[in-house]
């Protein structure tokens, strides 16, 4: 009995830590997936910003990737977007859920204005307020990358 008792200890031991580790892996793949997102969105708002200052007159969102002059080996994702509006570049991205985007808005990094267009305007996460109107085509809960 007392053998038994210490087989059924480390199995559950065993468990315990694998549970763990599939927990840490978890949290690692998804603080990849923020990461690169942010990565992604502020890359191609560079390129926007880019097409901003060429063109400070525009007021439209980008339909047509072409028009940004994109270096061949860039390909932008699918799922970002972007536009001007008098000068000022937008890129964005339509998240899972509030938590994720305010996740992805923070790593942008101190020097980045970033946060979720919520009721049309910026809200900038952790402290709730509110940075300016945005353009209407970037739909509510969507993560906003300004660039000036």
């Amino acid at each position: 009995m007392n053998g038994l008792s210490i087989a059924a200890a480390l199995i559950l031991v065993y468990l315990l830590l694998l549970a763990n580790w599939a927990e840490d892996a978890q949290a690692q793949q998804t603080e990849v997936r923020i990461n690169l997102t942010s990565e992604h969105i502020r890359a191609y708002g560079n390129f926007v910003r880019d097409y901003a200052r060429a063109h400070p007159s525009a007021s439209a969102q980008i339909t047509n990737n072409a028009v940004l002059n994109l270096p061949a080996w860039y390909t932008p994702r699918s799922d970002i977007a972007g536009g001007v509006l008098n000068g000022q570049a937008f890129a964005y991205f339509v998240p899972v859920g509030d938590a994720e985007g305010f996740a992805i808005a923070r790593a942008g990094g101190p020097g980045a204005r970033a946060g979720l267009k919520v009721s049309g305007v910026l809200r900038l996460p952790g402290s709730g307020v509110s940075a300016g109107a945005l353009p209407s085509y970037i739909p509510n809960g969507a993560v906003v990358y300004v660039f000036n």
